[in-house]
């Protein structure tokens, strides 16, 4: 099959998860998760959630298992993952913003 990046990213996770709630929510698959980056913007009520992890098949495991399920048993909101192949982020004070130019910004709905 084609060659998925081992990064995924967990798309508008409402912000009532604290970071103590998201971590129970992935806790089953710390083993093979490298890496976590919590990723905020100018949406006050929700976040996104980087994930990297040690293989490939470690993050088509988890998105196979998370995709369209609820963060929690008390709320509506589910789990949207989508691969992610790099990540580049350029520092405010050297001109950046988001958008960048000639990037394709991820999806907040």
């Amino acid at each position: 099959g084609a060659v998925r990046p081992s990064m995924l990213c967990i798309l508008s996770v409402p912000s009532t998860l604290d970071s103590h709630d998201l971590l129970n929510f992935i806790a089953p698959c710390f083993p093979g998760i490298q890496h976590v980056r919590i990723i905020r913007n100018e949406k006050p009520n929700q976040y996104m959630v980087l994930l990297k992890f040690k293989t490939q098949e470690l993050a088509d495991d988890f998105f196979r298992t998370y995709t369209g399920i609820p963060f929690t048993s008390f709320g509506p909101e589910l789990c949207h993952l989508v691969y992610i192949s790099r990540v580049e982020t350029v520092k405010q004070s050297e001109g950046g913003c988001l958008p960048l130019e000639g990037h394709t910004e991820l999806p907040t709905c």
